[in-house]
């Protein structure tokens, strides 16, 4: 029996494949989404292990800096936006602003390096966005599933000691270049947690916990269900069993939180944390020696809270705050100036060395580098960006970027930047998926119905 279409149309078989596109084109298509797919995994791990290179300067994550984003200005060149150089240039003209109006004009210089490391950084993650734009959902979703399993497995494997010698032959020959320090307290590891921390080819058993909390977490806001919930709850406790770092602690509320934004009943709500919290206490039955040595851990992080000694917890959550207030009571409206760090010394009140005084927190990074008009006018730039992209739910993003800003320095690196970004490509990704529902937070789609726009930021207004 003959069927009838449209003169002029064409014909598409009963599995949907029309023969004017042909069979080349879906290879084609193939072929595409598996080059973006490679080059976004390739962008996630260069910053994650953020290699640096000496040139008489040094040059954090080269890879990422020096060949992924040129390639990637090289592919998506022609797909740039107004409103996306708008964000750029008034990122650009507050940078300057707070280099040539805070104190410390003989570092001006180095103000200026900062502005051009911080520009690029945010460069490579409005390409990253785009490569994410590129993407169909299932492929990045499987790619976000296999980095966060792949930190997983290797940090167990190190644990073990199957993957501890390639690991440590890696930081020697990677990090050698350079002021990066490679941790080395494996006493206290097993005096703490009973084994050493795995860091897994980065510097330190932080950066490795950072890794996992960013990748699991843009995992779950990609394809969030209450299954990949539990999976990510479960995953990041066995993480915080081998690692025994505290920002497993704050991922768990991470997807917690996530959860908060993606349900759409209380009911439901109630039973996942009710189940969460079984499953903890489950865990510390079968697992008690774990239990107690992640008490211990958090006990000693507890006593140095406040005292003189350089811990991560002081360098991350007291230090930067500290020094925040007195810098701000010197210079409020544009702090120090983008990169100023030479000039926390003058101002810091703290009883330590100024390397340490500014500690390792982004959120205090920032209003130290800006003040409070070029936080202001930042926020505003970043609030303009993101509505005109069409994202709907900016909380669960400021969240997201606030729970990141806890566990790292860094204002200027394309691991920070690049780390936000993805945050911003899944967020953005979720908001542009069709048959939206309201949530008690915001909207949520459920399902993934077809393909994006090809140019990422395309307005819907």
């Amino acid at each position: 029996m003959r069927s009838f279409r449209l003169a002029g149309a064409p014909y598409v078989s009963p599995r949907g494949t029309s023969s004017v596109n042909g069979p080349g084109r879906g290879r084609r298509a193939f072929w595409l989404q598996t080059l973006r797919t490679v080059l976004l995994v390739l962008f996630l791990l260069s910053i994650y292990v953020e290699v640096p290179l000496n040139v008489g300067f040094l040059i954090p994550s080269f890879f990422t800096l020096l060949i992924l984003i040129p390639l990637l200005a090289l592919m998506y060149h022609r797909r740039v936006y107004w409103y996306e150089l708008y964000f750029v240039v008034q990122v650009v003209l507050i940078l300057l602003l707070t280099a040539f109006l805070s104190p410390g004009f003989e570092w001006l210089g180095e103000k200026l390096l900062g502005l051009v490391q911080t520009t690029s950084s945010i460069i490579g993650g409005i390409l990253l966005l785009k490569l994410i734009g590129g993407l169909r959902q299932r492929w990045l979703t499987h790619a976000l599933f296999a980095l966060w399993v792949v930190l997983l497995v290797g940090a167990t494997l190190e644990v073990v000691g199957v993957l501890t010698p390639v690991s440590d032959a890696f930081r020697e020959a990677a990090y050698s270049e350079g002021n990066y320090g490679v941790y080395e307290s494996d006493d206290r590891d097993v005096n703490l947690i009973g084994h050493v921390r795995p860091s897994l080819f980065t510097t330190e058993p932080s950066l490795l916990a950072i890794g996992f909390f960013v990748f699991i977490n843009s995992w779950l806001v990609a394809a969030y269900s209450q299954r990949n919930l539990l999976v990510a709850c479960i995953a990041a406790l066995v993480m915080l069993g081998v690692s025994g770092s505290p920002i497993l602690v704050l991922s768990l509320a991470v997807s917690l939180i996530i959860m908060l934004f993606s349900e759409r009943n209380v009911s439901t709500l109630w039973f996942t944390i009710g189940l969460a919290f079984i499953g903890i206490a489950v865990a510390i039955y079968v697992r008690p020696d774990i239990a107690s040595d992640l008490t211990a851990r958090f006990s000693d992080a507890y006593q140095n809270i406040g005292t003189a000694s350089a811990s991560s917890e002081n360098r991350r959550l007291v230090y930067p705050f500290v020094t925040l207030v007195d810098v701000l009571k010197n210079s409020p409206f544009f702090g120090v100036g983008i990169s100023g760090k030479e000039l926390v010394g003058d101002y810091s009140s703290l009883p330590i060395a100024a390397e340490y005084a500014l500690g390792n927190n982004v959120l205090a990074w920032f209003f130290v580098y800006l003040g409070v008009v070029g936080s202001v006018l930042f926020g505003m730039a970043v609030r303009y960006y993101w509505r005109r992209m069409g994202i709907n739910q900016p909380m669960l993003l400021v969240f997201l970027i606030l729970a990141l800003s806890q566990t790292m320095g860094g204002f200027e690196t394309p691991r920070f930047w690049g780390y936000t970004f993805l945050f911003i490509g899944v967020v953005w990704k979720r908001s542009k998926m069709r048959d939206s529902a309201p949530t008690r937070f915001g909207k949520i789609e459920p399902g993934y119905a077809g393909d994006l726009p090809k140019h990422i930021g395309k307005s819907s207004q």
